[in-house]
C-alpha cells in the first residue's frame, strides 16, 4: 500500500533513518524565512495548532525515543540549548519549527509570555 506525504514523492513500508536529525529533516517542510515552518507528521488538524512530536527508532539498539520538533529544529539550526532554559516561539503558533522564530528563555520568562505579569492580573480582577 503506498503512503503519501504531502508534496513528496510516494514511498513504501519503513524508511530507516540513521539519527533523529535526519528523520527530523525528512518530516521538515520549510517555508520562507520569514514563515512558520512545520511538520509533515500526517494529522488531519493544522500542524502550526499543536506542538509537533516524532518517534525515531535507534537501529543500533532497537529502542525508541519520542522528540519534541521544535527543539530538534533548534539543536539542527542553531545549535545546542543551554542548561535549564526552555524554548518559545515568538510566532505564537505551538508547531512551527522555524529557528528564526524559537526564543531560549527561562521558565519565568515563558510563564509571564503566556500568562502575563503578576502585575497585569491584579489589575485586571
Amino acid at each position: 500500500m503506498m503512503k503519501w506525504r504531502s508534496n513528496r514523492k510516494p514511498y513504501q513500508g519503513e524508511i530507516n533513518f540513521d539519527s533523529y536529525k535526519d528523520k527530523f529533516m525528512f518530516l521538515l517542510i520549510k517555508g520562507e524565512e520569514d514563515e512558520c515552518w512545520r511538520m509533515d507528521i500526517g494529522l488531519n488538524i493544522d500542524p502550526l495548532e499543536k506542538y509537533n512530536h516524532f518517534s525515531w527508532r535507534d537501529p543500533k539498539t532497537s529502542k525508541t525515543k519520542t522528540y519534541v520538533a521544535r527543539k530538534v529544529a533548534y539543536e539542527v539550526f542553531v545549535g545546542e540549548i543551554p542548561p535549564k532554559m526552555m524554548l518559545m516561539p515568538t510566532c505564537r503558533k505551538l508547531g512551527c519549527v522555524n529557528p528564526k522564530h524559537i526564543k531560549v528563555v527561562t521558565r519565568s520568562e515563558l510563564w509571564k509570555e503566556y500568562n502575563g505579569d503578576e502585575n497585569e492580573k491584579s489589575e485586571r480582577s
